[in-house]
């Protein structure tokens, strides 16, 4: 996706069709949230030790989400929030 990301993802919103899914941590997920483009928020907590992350916002700005749902896969458990912007 080129040039204005935000005004992209709104015209494919308006559209009919299936859910917008966005894989993964990086640049496009942070300019959706901070454009206030995203609806739900799964977040995948996997057992790995890995001593240390990355944050979702470079600098670090803070985006309240609600608690939406739980499962619990295996070993894996899936967070829904939904962000309250």
């Amino acid at each position: 996706m080129r040039g204005d990301v935000a005004a992209e993802v709104t015209k494919l919103k308006q559209q009919d069709g299936a859910d917008l899914l966005v894989h993964g941590r990086g640049l496009l997920g942070e300019t959706l949230l901070r454009q206030r483009l995203i609806d739900v928020l799964d977040l995948s907590i996997v057992p790995v030790i890995v001593g240390h992350g990355k944050p979702f916002f470079r600098d670090r700005q803070a985006v309240k989400l609600k608690l939406a749902a739980t499962k619990s896969f295996s070993k894996i458990v899936k967070l829904t929030y939904e962000p309250q912007y």
